[in-house]
């Protein structure tokens, strides 16, 4: 990879996909949804819903969207802590995210000395604050906090303190079935992204009429 691209890389960095179409849609509108809350008012916390079937890439993308906005320090949040290997795997191997440090399973243990930082935990672990392990959390600010998988609970009352005991200035919020997020009137077309096995297909459809010029669905 190095050889070819010109750029010098460092550990397992080797990975050099392109965003899809509709990846490249969901950094586009998310990041406009963002920078103009922020700008209508810096004290309010912006909060976006990723409604994108499974496979879309949301680890990916998640990362595009740190990346378009120079986030420096992200914190990953998830009832289902087992999406912690498909984090680290892309923010290990592609190039995009070369100099990015990842932490998970060490409590709060900030990398320190990368671009940006990433730190993992499961809502299961860090709800018990007055753990050793996270003494100190609430005294870091972070840039943006994603809760993937937020349909696991994410919005009960236990998870709901821990959020609100933490500083943060986005929340994007990532899920395959958001269905009660929906229902609930929180997130609407202004701060929603939705990608469904339907918009998929149509995409593969319009690839086989094409005599398969192309062949990414």
């Amino acid at each position: 990879t190095e050889l070819q691209s010109g750029m010098k890389l460092t550990g397992t960095h080797h990975e050099t996909f392109q965003l899809r179409e509709e990846q490249a849609n969901a950094v586009a509108l998310t990041h406009s949804y963002f920078v103009s809350r922020w700008k209508e008012d810096k004290n309010a916390v912006p909060r976006f819903l990723w409604n994108a079937k499974m496979r879309f890439g949301k680890t990916f993308v998640s990362y595009l969207i740190a990346k378009a906005l120079g986030i420096k320090n992200i914190l990953i949040l998830t009832y289902k802590p087992a999406v912690n290997a498909s984090w680290q795997y892309d923010l290990d191997n592609h190039v995009l995210f070369d100099g990015w440090k990842y932490s998970s399973g060490q409590g709060y243990k900030m990398p320190h000395g990368a671009k940006v930082n990433v730190l993992f935990a499961s809502f299961q672990d860090i709800n018990e604050l007055a753990k050793t392990k996270w003494i100190g959390i609430q005294k870091q600010h972070f840039d943006l906090v994603i809760v993937d998988e937020m349909h696991y609970g994410s919005d009960t009352d236990r998870a709901k303190f821990t959020l609100n005991s933490l500083s943060y200035d986005k929340a994007l919020y990532v899920s395959g079935t958001p269905l009660d997020a929906i229902i609930s009137g929180r997130f609407t077309e202004e701060n929603m992204f939705s990608w469904s096995y339907v918009d998929e297909a149509r995409k593969r459809r319009a690839e086989k009429e094409s005599g398969w010029k192309t062949e990414v669905y």
